[in-house]
């Protein structure tokens, strides 16, 4: 890392990056990250609601496998492998696994 830069982590697997379980049935690996954006993978057991919430940045992900419903404001999807969702700055949103499901997705900033 160059000098004056900050936080900042690269080059990670997901096999070596830390697992941490947020809570039962939801487990967290940060890959990479900066001051301004990290790069988690998330693990969301079937059945599981994250809870509806907000944050002063974006997030932005998309499903790996399984499906996800997803609530952001008053609009409501249903995701499967391949879709991909954008949580505007400030936004609720709320999200259960209707099956167990791969998420990964990035904060901004």
């Amino acid at each position: 890392m160059a000098g004056g830069e900050g936080r900042l982590r690269g080059w990670e697997s997901l096999p070596e990056a830390k697992a941490v379980e947020m809570r039962e049935g939801i487990v967290r690996r940060t890959l990479v990250y900066s001051d301004k954006m990290p790069l988690c993978h998330w693990v969301i057991k079937k059945g599981i609601r994250f809870g509806e919430h907000s944050h002063p940045y974006e997030q932005a992900g998309f499903v790996l496998r399984g499906k996800l419903r997803i609530v952001i404001g008053k609009e409501e999807r249903d995701l499967t492998a391949g879709s991909a969702y954008l949580v505007p700055a400030g936004m609720r949103h709320d999200a259960v696994a209707l099956e167990d499901v791969e998420v990964p997705d990035v904060f901004h900033p």
